[in-house]
């Protein structure tokens, strides 16, 4: 009986440190992009000084000096990336391949 609770409390708390998102913000508006390249569409405006729930980052292909991305948890559902150009934030994860 124990053994069983345990277990079912760790897991419990397995997957509330996964959910736990961190913030994102912005010291001036950036562009929202549908990936982690300067090349892709914006879908969004990340506004300054507002925090964005993140759950990781991304290293980019673009060929800068500046190729770090946020990916940010979008209200609808998905996600979409800002350069840490324009925004910093506690994130130390990088991002799943998927």
């Amino acid at each position: 009986m124990h053994s069983s609770l345990v277990a079912v409390l760790i897991l419990v708390l397995m997957i509330a440190a996964k959910c736990q998102a961190g913030t994102v913000s912005c010291v001036q508006s950036a562009a929202i992009l549908e990936c982690p390249s300067i090349k892709c569409n914006k879908v969004g405006l990340a506004k300054a000084e507002v925090k964005y729930p993140s759950n990781c980052f991304v290293i980019g292909p673009d060929h800068t000096l500046h190729t770090k991305y946020y990916r940010l948890n979008m209200p609808g559902g998905g996600y979409g990336y800002v350069s840490a150009v324009y925004c910093a934030g506690s994130i130390k994860q990088f991002c799943p391949e998927s």
